[in-house]
């Protein structure tokens, strides 16, 4: 007979067996309802709802609009280009985001590229209703759904900006790599890359525009673009208190930008810091790096 150390063992293992074989599952059926979502947005919702449901482990309602999948759940909700997006995206990299510094009731914060969404409402309900989060989003389609997802949540403290975030005021052609808006980039000139134009603008203006001069939280992923919108800064214009700031060096030669952002935020005055400790399995998250302003 087995004694109970060796049967707790064992029904260890087979609770792992069952946990990995799940998360198998998972994938595969992410897998197949991406690509039946293409050609049936009929039947797609409900299976979308229980891919959605089982990875929250609560309830997840899904309805497909004619142009986005709109997620809706206790306490929550997304607006996405894809019926199989993970509601869990919602808080999945909070950790990363704040590293170095954890926002608060009155907090007035920045998302520089914005994607869908995925995160803005906990930004906006860890900021309260005293405080303000400005989402800035060049893509169009990306920003119809950010419209969408502040209406259907009632985000009243959250301010929207369609604009990619530049060294000057012009324009600038987008890249159009996916349609959940996830690795578009700004392009040096128009080329032969599907793309669209959008208004390309600097943060002192946007900013100057909304009538702020201070922020506390700037979170930044931009494909690369990352120190041509820290060149566009008039930091006697503009103070922003802490920086999250995901560089891309990994992506090619023209996108490295992690050493000239750590320059820039050096001789501006902030005490630097990296996501740590080094994340061998998510090493993408390692290309963060974090500015905290030593004059608060």
């Amino acid at each position: 007979m087995s004694s109970p150390t060796v049967l707790k063992n064992r029904f260890r293992k087979d609770i792992m067996k069952f946990a990995a074989a799940w998360s198998d599952f998972l994938v595969v059926f992410g897998t197949w309802l991406r690509k039946r979502s293409a050609h049936d947005s009929v039947k797609t919702p409900y299976f979308a709802g229980l891919l959605a449901s089982a990875k929250l482990k609560k309830k997840v309602k899904v309805e497909f609009d004619g142009l986005d999948w709109i997620f809706r759940w206790e306490g929550g909700g997304a607006v996405q280009a894809i019926a199989s997006f993970d509601p869990r995206r919602t808080f999945a990299d909070n950790d990363l985001y704040f590293h170095s510094y954890s926002i608060k009731k009155g907090d007035k914060v920045a998302v520089i590229g914005v994607e869908n969404g995925a995160e803005l409402p906990h930004f906006c309900n860890e900021v309260g209703s005293s405080g303000r989060v400005y989402a800035i989003e060049p893509d169009p389609s990306c920003f119809r759904r950010l419209q969408k997802l502040k209406a259907m949540l009632n985000l009243d403290n959250l301010e929207l900006v369609n604009a990619a975030a530049g060294a000057e005021n012009g324009s600038a052609w987008l890249t159009q790599a996916d349609s959940q808006g996830t690795s578009n980039s700004i392009l040096k000139d128009a080329g032969t890359t599907q793309r669209v134009e959008v208004p390309l603008r600097t943060l002192t203006d946007i900013f100057s525009g909304l009538d702020i001069h201070q922020l506390d939280y700037v979170k930044m992923n931009i494909e690369g673009a990352e120190y041509a919108a820290l060149k566009g800064i008039d930091i006697t214009k503009l103070n922003i208190r802490n920086w999250c700031i995901s560089c891309h060096d990994f992506i090619g030669v023209e996108f490295r930008t992690y050493q000239q952002v750590n320059d820039w935020l050096q001789a501006a005055g902030y005490s630097i810091s990296r996501y740590s400790p080094v994340d061998a399995a998510h090493w993408w998250r390692n290309y963060y790096i974090y500015g905290n302003s030593l004059n608060t």
